[in-house]
């Protein structure tokens, strides 16, 4: 070359390799090293893991005084349990979502789920009659019992008494009660 020329440099960049995991692999770490949890920290499920491991070498380690036996067991159920899991968290973690797969539930207005329990539902067509505001007004229909019933009266009568005490006097009327959501005013129609 030439004194005085320009070399152009040129540079690789590689992208980091993502390595699949294999089930073959992660059944032959069960079934060799899986009572110390290396399968789990294998998919990537590392407090599983110490959690396993924790229950098999402490469980080992009391057996004489009895309570290693009942860890020890629940490590051996948890690790037999695991030969049924494997296949799904290796399809996961090559699908590249997360270890374990979360749902996201809608947030819940706790506070309107309330008053439509108490007042009914919004009807966007009522107004309310002491503020004036439209749209804010919840609606439902009411048994409201008013004044005396003539045929429960008279009922009484031939009964001795005894009907008014199964039905009592007053009469049911329905009717529509409304609940404003702006000036928190309630009344009935």
């Amino acid at each position: 070359m030439r004194r005085g020329s320009v070399r152009p440099q040129v540079r690789f960049v590689t992208a980091p390799v993502k390595r699949e995991k294999s089930v073959a692999l992660t059944y032959v770490l069960w079934l060799c090293l899986g009572g110390v949890g290396v399968h789990r920290y294998y998919n990537g499920r590392v407090g599983s893991g110490v959690a396993i491991a924790f229950l098999t070498v402490v469980g080992l380690a009391t057996v004489g005084a009895g309570i290693g036996v009942l860890l020890f067991l629940a490590g051996a159920i948890w690790w037999l349990v695991d030969a049924f899991l494997i296949p799904g968290w290796v399809s996961r973690r090559n699908a590249g979502s997360s270890v374990r797969r979360t749902t996201t539930r809608p947030k819940v207005n706790w506070a309107a789920a309330a008053r439509i329990m108490r007042h009914g539902p919004l009807n966007p067509r009522v107004i309310c009659p002491h503020c004036g505001v439209q749209g804010a007004v919840h609606v439902q229909p009411v048994s409201v019992k008013t004044g005396i019933s003539g045929g429960k009266v008279m009922g009484g009568m031939l009964t001795g008494g005894l009907s008014l005490l199964a039905t009592g006097l007053s009469q049911a009327r329905r009717m529509t009660e409304a609940h404003c959501g702006n000036c928190f005013s309630t009344w009935r129609f």
